[in-house]
């Protein structure tokens, strides 16, 4: 998600790609947009992600055999000299939808 990728599904009566960010949702019942119908038939990927910078991590209680409670991923361009042209963030609270976190990410990029 923090790649800026799309993802493709396909159903009987069409195929639509939108961006993975918009797949996810937090409904309570249902936490994809993919349809009893559809099937995901292709994520992209930019080319211009295989120069980012990326990372992911789980809080969890115990190493083995336990769902996480939270999970990051972040992918940040960085220059040779080590400055962050951009930045971008995801969390995942424990039994939650997806959160892209572009106003935290834009707060730890300017903090001194």
């Amino acid at each position: 998600m923090t790649l800026g990728a799309t993802i493709t599904l396909a159903g009987p009566q069409r195929k639509r790609r939108i961006p993975i960010e918009e797949f996810f949702i937090a409904d309570g019942i249902c936490n994809t947009r993919r349809t009893p119908v559809e099937i995901v038939t292709e994520i992209r990927i930019p080319l211009s992600a295989a120069k980012l910078r990326q990372g992911y991590a789980k809080l969890r209680q115990r190493k083995s055999i336990d769902f996480p409670l939270l999970t990051v991923a972040v992918s940040a361009d960085i220059e040779g000299d080590g400055t962050i042209q951009s930045i971008n963030g995801v969390l995942q609270p424990s039994a939650r939808a997806l959160v892209l976190s572009r106003d935290g990410m834009i707060l730890l990029w300017e903090a001194p």
